[in-house]
């Protein structure tokens, strides 16, 4: 489960409850991985993701894409999925994904589509499609698979 923060805190949260746990688990930031090239060396900086809108997640087992990148169907992954829009002053929409063993690092990006209040994302025939809204005053409905 992920949500964003009380009023005040744009940060990102998550919590799980595991195929075998009876409850949930403390709640914890949403972090992705930030790097920097150095002179000799990469560093990665965990950095919480911001919103001012709630995020939307979805499990991708896209069979297209995964056919291409594991032929050998006991090597695909599913990945959760994550979008939002960003933080204050920050229209753009932003993705990631992980598969659950560590932060959100693949694909963290900025689309280049921007939005008035947040996008969606949804799983079809598996296949993983977002929606969003468009910046300010227009109101057309976007979308695109991701």
């Amino acid at each position: 489960m992920f949500w964003k923060g009380v009023e005040g805190d744009n940060t990102i949260w998550t919590s799980s409850l595991g195929p075998t746990d009876s409850e949930w688990q403390a709640q914890r930031q949403v972090l992705f991985a930030r790097y920097t090239a150095g002179d000799d060396s990469v560093t990665a900086t965990p950095t919480a993701i911001g919103s001012t809108a709630g995020p939307w997640a979805a499990v991708r087992d896209d069979p297209d894409i995964d056919r291409v990148l594991h032929s050998d169907p006991a090597d695909r992954m599913h990945q959760i999925v994550l979008a939002w829009k960003g933080s204050a002053g920050d229209a753009g929409i932003w993705t990631a994904q992980t598969d659950g063993s560590a932060p959100f690092v693949s694909g963290q990006t900025g689309l280049g589509f921007t939005t008035a209040t947040g996008p969606s994302i949804a799983k079809v025939e598996g296949r993983t499609f977002m929606a969003w809204k468009g910046p300010g005053d227009d109101n057309t409905l976007w979308w695109s698979r991701l």
